[in-house]
């Protein structure tokens, strides 16, 4: 089979950061093969967001973007007691080597791997949270679409100004973060920063508006932050945290928790150093 009758699909799962990474680690690898890329988007808990209400058309050619309907749920979606187990039949007849979330794990950040499976497959399924590759580019192939880009540069010309330092504190689920990256990390070095200069202020994206509002009582106005809702279910939920990653790239540097993938995207989108606050 010839390069043009190559098929490499991915459904990439998890959060946001998450889908962004492993669609441009892949998508890097299928550009080095020359092989078009179909990504199918699927919405779920995880995130309940069409894709083309949070990003524009992708920045690159061979590649397509599909957002998942019901039958795309019947083929493509892992075979799970909600689609009978019907897509297990579907895999297994179109494509030639199925790669689930499992399988990935063994070529997390291994690009020289991606591109030898891509290369030696004729179809290829990929489902992936992971990035399988490099994705330093990802801010030149994934941007906010209009709307919400208005939003946030009209976000950083009101808010924003002199110096502004992100903090990133991730709550809710994350174990890792909750674990080794509590509050108290984070409100030293707002200190430290302060200390350096009185007049640097700080943006402040967390799921947590407990810790938002801790760090507004200590440091008043210096603290930029919303109280927008962060719900991975719903499609607002998913908007107000596109909004706050690109919104932590516009910063000078990052303050991140550790076992966060946010802060990463974020500083690899504004090329702004991050620093990770663990104990």
């Amino acid at each position: 089979m010839n390069r043009e009758s190559k098929e490499v699909y991915l459904i990439p799962s998890g959060g946001l950061a998450n889908r962004m990474r492993a669609i441009v680690s892949v998508l890097n690898a299928c550009q080095k093969v020359g092989v078009k890329l179909n990504v199918v988007w699927f919405r779920n808990r995880e995130l309940n967001a069409p894709f083309y209400s949070l990003f524009n058309p992708l920045r690159c050619l061979n590649v397509a973007v599909k957002e998942a309907d019901w039958i795309d749920f019947l083929r493509y979606y892992r075979p799970v007691k909600k689609n009978l187990w019907l897509s297990k039949y579907y895999l297994r007849s179109h494509f030639d080597r199925i790669l689930g979330q499992k399988d990935c794990i063994s070529i997390v950040r291994d690009e020289l791997n991606l591109i030898s499976l891509i290369s030696g497959t004729d179809r290829l399924y990929i489902e992936s949270c992971y990035d399988m590759g490099s994705y330093r580019n990802i801010g030149d192939i994934m941007s906010p679409n209009r709307r919400l880009s208005r939003k946030i540069d009209d976000f950083v010309s009101e808010k924003f100004g002199g110096c502004t330092i992100g903090i990133h504190i991730r709550r809710t689920d994350n174990v890792e973060s909750i674990r080794n990256s509590p509050l108290s990390l984070f409100i030293e070095a707002i200190k430290r920063e302060i200390a350096v200069d009185g007049d640097v202020r700080f943006f402040v994206a967390s799921d947590s508006d407990e810790d938002k509002r801790k760090l507004l009582e200590m440091f008043g106005d210096r603290i930029i932050t919303t109280f927008e809702s962060c719900d991975r279910n719903s499609r607002q939920g998913i908007e107000n945290g596109l909004t706050d990653l690109y919104l932590l790239s516009r910063t000078y540097k990052i303050y991140g928790c550790f076992g966060s993938s946010f802060t990463e995207v974020a500083s690899l989108i504004g090329n702004v150093e991050l620093i990770v606050l663990s104990m």
